[in-house]
């Protein structure tokens, strides 16, 4: 858990942060040059460009695994099913309108 961490002389208390514990992680110098080019190119920091990266990754792979369930040949029969029940409420009782006029 983040502990608070204030920086103060005997004045005023020149900065407040809250400090998250960390780990270090060994990773190779040409991966490491990557990364901080990419933090420099972005204007922040190593740790930034990886929370970055690992978001991107797991979204794609969420949207992956939704894509997958939906395509899924024993989904298909309940997506049919819940559209058919949407396309009933489109017309919701209404009388037929003549739209031609926009074209």
């Amino acid at each position: 858990m983040a502990k608070p961490c204030v920086l103060s002389t005997s004045s005023s208390t020149v900065m407040s942060m809250t400090v998250t514990p960390t780990t270090t992680i060994r990773v190779p110098r040409p991966l490491h040059s990557v990364l901080a080019e990419q933090a420099r190119q972005r204007d922040t920091t190593i740790v930034s460009v990886i929370e970055q990266g690992l978001t991107e990754l797991l979204d794609a792979e969420f949207w992956r695994q939704v894509n997958e369930g939906m395509s899924a040949p024993e989904a298909a029969a309940t997506i049919q099913a819940d559209l058919a029940d949407w396309d009933a409420t489109v017309k919701d009782g209404l009388d037929e309108e003549d739209w031609s006029w926009l074209t």
